[in-house]
């Protein structure tokens, strides 16, 4: 069998970090392995800010396309991203045989990806699959659903994402590696620092950035009014459509909250080590601070990771008042407990779960 021509498919933050992991594990797949990955990386350019991309050379992420947007509004970025990528894909697949099409996650890239690897007859894989909340009013549970019934081989960063797949009908090449950002937490734990020393009783680490969350202005003036008069001082890192939301219509906050911007992959993980406690919507931040033993209060109906609510690891928030000042005094309560031991998301070798996987699916598809 010749090399095996897999092109990752990538446009946001999240996806940028997995694919770090990835591409380390690649590395050292193709010094031992008999047969060896040729990746072509394609960076959509989702997120476009340079706030939410400087992390792509701290962790050396490297592509081979990246795409470029005049207009910048989320739909004109959905709309061309398919024109580019089917054109970029063409221009690939005319020089050479692309086996798989590799997409993460569930933003808009994911969704592109899955659709034009569709129309190109090009077999999909899709990573992290299989995570559902119900909610089909969110972008992003449609592109998961789009994502996997199109993907002919799903990898599951959570066990329990298996039985959603079997609900609509996905019964076969489902497999179950772990999360790959876990590879890449243990992978970088050794630099990881103590957060930020110059905050007295611990602090709290909050981002609220997910669409639903910004809809109106309610949900984030409940958060910083409550926050402003808490025991505990927060650093909030702000994402730019969160930061414009609170600018413009000027809500207020106390001197207690002190704003960031995106910051360096492995500084937010050293502040996650640093922190007592995180409030986030963000998925991502929900997984890593379990792999550092921090407790998360989640601004979300139905959180991604369910097995982590199942087990009050982690608890979700309603939007109140009321409701938040409960969940805080809860997750008070909860950090001066021993963290529970719990393992849903693999053993941190998810990448060589799935590189041994393509090449073995490779074998029976090609030779």
């Amino acid at each position: 069998m010749q090399d095996i021509n897999i092109v990752f498919i990538v446009g946001i933050r999240s996806q940028y970090i997995k694919l770090a992991s990835i591409q380390r594990a690649i590395q050292k797949f193709n010094m031992t392995s008999e047969f060896k990955i040729n990746p072509i990386y394609i960076n959509t350019g989702q997120h476009y800010s340079y706030e939410l991309s400087q992390f792509i050379s701290e962790l050396d992420i490297h592509f081979d396309y990246t795409f470029e947007y005049a207009d910048k509004s989320p739909l004109s970025i959905l709309g061309t991203m398919q024109i580019k990528l089917g054109e970029c894909l063409n221009e690939i697949c005319a020089n050479q045989i692309v086996k798989w099409i590799v997409v993460f996650g569930d933003a808009n890239t994911t969704l592109v990806g899955a659709i034009i690897a569709s129309r190109l007859h090009i077999p999909l894989i899709h990573v992290e699959s299989g995570v559902r909340t119900g909610d089909k009013s969110s972008p992003e549970e449609i592109n998961r659903i789009v994502a996997d019934h199109i993907a002919k081989v799903h990898f599951l960063s959570s066990e329990i994402d298996e039985k959603n797949l079997i609900k609509e009908g996905l019964i076969n090449n489902n497999f179950y590696s772990g999360d790959i950002v876990y590879d890449l937490v243990l992978d970088l734990s050794s630099e990881m620092k103590s957060g930020y020393k110059d905050f007295q009783n611990g602090y709290i680490l909050c981002t609220i950035h997910r669409e639903e969350n910004l809809q109106s202005t309610l949900i984030i003036e409940n958060i910083l009014d409550v926050l402003s008069n808490y025991k505990r001082q927060v650093v909030f890192i702000t994402h730019p459509r969160t930061k414009s939301i609170i600018d413009n219509f000027k809500i207020e906050y106390s001197k207690n909250i002190f704003f960031t911007s995106g910051i360096p992959y492995k500084e937010l993980l050293s502040a996650i080590k640093g922190c007592s406690f995180l409030i986030t919507d963000s998925g991502a931040l929900q997984r890593e601070s379990f792999y550092l033993k921090k407790r998360c209060l989640i601004r979300q109906d139905i959180a991604f990771w369910q097995s982590l609510i199942q087990r009050e690891i982690h608890k979700t928030f309603k939007n109140s008042k009321e409701d938040f000042l409960e969940k805080l005094e809860w997750v008070e309560q909860a950090i001066l407990k021993e963290y529970p031991s719990y393992s849903d998301f693999g053993n941190g070798k998810a990448t060589h779960v799935i590189l041994d996987t393509i090449v073995e699916l490779s074998k029976e598809l090609y030779q």
